[in-house]
């Protein structure tokens, strides 16, 4: 008969829900590694740095250093990552942890510390290493659901130290319980050339397939002409999350050679200037789905993607070819689909989109355009390849459109300021037809920004201050049960640029919960009240300057 602790460990490590460990790392928290999110994930703008552990939806539940190091760098920002800490280890890497509900007391101190010399709750800071020292499986704090975070998850990433290059956390330092290849939902054939055809439609046309077998789907035959590529819709999930996730790596292959390899293996931050290169862009903004691409522009520099012609093929009249896409998962789980394409001349029935109107932005000059009362200056690899951009001034708006949708360096936008009225402030047009902030910032009668949005600019003004509400009466009442003191503020035009507190004259933190719209004072974090009566000072401006203000006067004994 086994021991019972022998038994209890077999059946842990037996167990399906059991993370194996690369013997280097630790988990970072003490429970299964279920995730919502993959490393090199496509996102809004940028590829994902690492994978989200989900917490049982659940916020408060330790998180430890996977190996022994020194703090290196903590940020907190009301967006982003929010609360996050950064530790360097001795063997070269960096383990970064974010979106935190709070930090461990020791590292609580000291961000404290800092908080109250710098007056400020939005702060980042570069310890020595020799000032916040961990070991392995330290407590550094607590998974929360701060910053541009949805819902309560640990975001985790590795990075190498010197580079500051994330790196697949999967690859040889954990392991999720996956046996499920990816899923393709969709195919999409693109006639790249001028002339190039496909099915008789020169338009970006949805290709039909079914299944084979549990792994392999294969398409109905695509007759084209022309320089064409692919494009596929496809997601992958691990056993015990519902999760659809970004995949690990898409091989397609001509004949049996390979011409377009993508694996997320490793990439650099400034990669994600490229990310909407990888996708079908207009298909995005009128479908809300992403199709990744096969192929790609000459001018796109990211190093993870090997290829052969961009990988675009060129298909002749009579030929057959046997195109093959492979999408695997970082389990080794694959997934085939298997595309006959037959050479043929055809009669157009579906023309090309019409051209759109603008200008033909191209990849290798600047652009000023200076119009009645704007200016807008594209510099050099502001596009991929050549973009018609339709730029005008109407009576009070400056549209820069086009049906692609996107830059990848950032233009220059001025408009004139006909009267410098309070609260004026140049905004681009939302869904809503209202304005959205951009800036405040005046030079010589102009506004004047550097934005990568493409829409309609116009001149608003907001005269609204912005509101305070007090989550419950504290004015004139004993509070020395209390453990803090919670607001609401909000500003429903221009946004909340700051805000500040004071108890009887002496700036004190309050953090600010962004998506909430709360800021909250925790009595434990100061330690001056002298006497029992208060006076609380609250101040709120928004991003044209204007102000509400609140006071407030409560009792307590410390």
């Amino acid at each position: 008969m086994l021991p019972r602790l022998f038994f209890f460990i077999i059946c842990i490590v037996g167990s399906p829900l059991f993370s194996q460990l690369h013997e280097a790392y630790n988990a970072p928290v003490d429970i299964p590694l279920l995730l919502s999110g993959t490393f090199g994930e496509l996102r809004n703008n940028h590829f994902h740095a690492g994978i989200d552990i989900k917490t049982q939806g659940k916020e408060g539940l330790p998180i430890k250093t996977v190996t022994k190091g020194y703090v290196s760098r903590i940020k907190i920002s009301t967006s982003g990552y929010g609360k996050a800490i950064y530790i360097n280890h001795p063997d070269g890497n960096t383990s970064v942890y974010a979106h935190l509900k709070k930090y461990s007391p020791k590292i609580t101190a000291y961000i404290r510390k800092n908080q109250y010399q710098k007056q400020r709750f939005e702060i980042e800071l570069f310890p020595e290493p020799n000032e916040l020292l961990v070991t392995t499986n330290e407590i550094i704090g607590y998974t929360g659901n701060s910053g541009n975070s949805y819902g309560p998850h640990l975001h985790f990433e590795l990075r190498e130290t010197a580079s500051q290059k994330p790196f697949n956390p999967l690859e040889k330092h954990y392991k999720v319980k996956d046996t499920q290849p990816p899923q393709i939902t969709k195919l999409i054939g693109y006639p790249v050339g001028d002339n190039a055809v496909i099915n008789a439609s020169q338009r970006p046309t949805q290709l039909i397939f079914n299944r084979v077998n549990d792994s392999i789907y294969k398409a109905n035959d695509v007759h084209a002409f022309g320089t064409i590529g692919f494009g596929i819709s496809l997601f992958d999930r691990q056993d015990f999350s519902y999760n659809k996730n970004g995949i690990y790596q898409i091989d397609a292959e001509l004949n049996g050679k390979r011409i377009h390899h993508i694996s997320f293996d490793s990439f650099s931050f400034s990669d994600s200037k490229y990310i909407n290169s990888l996708i079908d862009y207009r298909y995005l903004t009128h479908h809300r789905e992403r199709i990744q691409q096969l192929f790609t522009h000459p001018n796109n520099k990211l190093d993870f993607i090997k290829e052969t012609n961009n990988g675009a093929i060129q298909v002749y009249d009579s030929v057959q070819l046997a195109y093959q896409i492979k999408v695997s998962d970082i389990a080794g789980n694959n997934r085939y689909l298997l595309i006959p394409v037959k050479g043929k001349k055809q009669k157009i029935e579906i023309p090309k989109f019409p051209n759109p109107r603008g200008k033909i932005i191209k990849n290798d000059r600047d652009y000023l355009f200076e119009l009645e009362k704007a200016q807008v200056y594209f510099p050099k690899g502001s596009v991929l390849e050549p973009t018609p951009i339709h730029i005008r001034f109407t009576k009070d708006s400056l549209i820069i459109k086009n049906n692609k949708g996107y830059l990848v360096q950032p233009m220059t936008v001025k408009m004139n300021v006909d009267e410098l009225l309070p609260g004026v402030f140049l905004g681009v047009q939302n869904n809503n037809n209202s304005l959205n902030f951009v800036t405040d910032n005046i030079e010589n009668n102009q506004f004047k920004t550097k934005t990568k949005v493409l829409g309609v600019y116009a001149i608003g003004r907001d005269t609204i201050s912005p509101t305070i509400k007090a989550l419950e009466n504290y004015d004139k009442r004993w509070l020395s049960d209390y453990r803090s003191l919670r607001f609401r503020i909000k500003d429903d035009q221009t946004g909340i640029k700051s805000y500040k507190g004071q108890i009887n004259g002496e700036w004190v933190l309050f953090e600010f919960d962004k998506k909430n719209h709360e800021i909250v004072f925790f009595f434990n974090d100061y330690h001056k009240l002298v006497g029992t009566k208060h006076m609380l000072d609250l101040s709120v401006i928004d991003n044209v300057g204007n102000t509400t203000k609140q006071q407030i006067h409560f009792f307590r004994k410390e």
